[in-house]
């Protein structure tokens, strides 16, 4: 088996490119994720907080090496679901992965046993698509529409993009 680097997007087994981004982590507050991963472990500044409507959440990205990032999730206080998470011990809870063909990967992702929990435009993305599945093994996976291929593209927060 070979290596994939960020700059070099995995395929995954349907043949569509992948690439890992972010591993999402809820937080009770942004500015404790960053005091307490930000300092010794991130690999550079936190992007500004970013907030996300139809989430009902604000986060926060943590560069942790090239190309990926830890996504700090701090809940609204009406969003119940990621609140009970964070109350229950759950905090790191979802990879997010930039696709070149979300629709497909989406479909490859439903055909091996995941199912669609959400999908929404995220600001974080430049208003992107972006859909959250479980898979077969009750793991949640985020798929973002990654921008047209373009050298040195990065978002309006600062992160690279795929």
């Amino acid at each position: 088996s070979s290596s994939t680097s960020a700059s070099n997007p995995k395929a995954d087994a349907s043949g569509l490119a992948l690439q890992l981004h972010h591993l999402g982590c809820l937080v009770r507050s942004i500015a404790a994720g960053i005091s307490s991963l930000g300092g010794a472990l991130s690999s550079g500044p936190p992007s500004s907080p970013i907030r996300i409507s139809s989430q009902r959440a604000t986060v926060c990205f943590l560069p942790m090496s090239t190309g990926i990032f830890v996504e700090l999730v701090e809940p609204d206080p009406d969003n119940k679901l990621l609140l009970r998470m964070l109350h229950d011990g759950v905090t790191f809870y979802h990879l997010g992965f930039l696709c070149r063909d979300i629709r497909a990967t989406e479909a490859a992702q439903v055909s091996a046993g995941a199912h669609v929990l959400t999908r929404f435009s995220s600001e974080a993305f430049e208003d992107r698509e972006c859909v959250f599945l479980l898979n077969a093994e009750g793991q949640m996976i985020e798929l973002i529409d990654a921008p047209p291929p373009s050298a040195g593209r990065t978002s309006d927060s600062g992160f690279a993009l795929f």
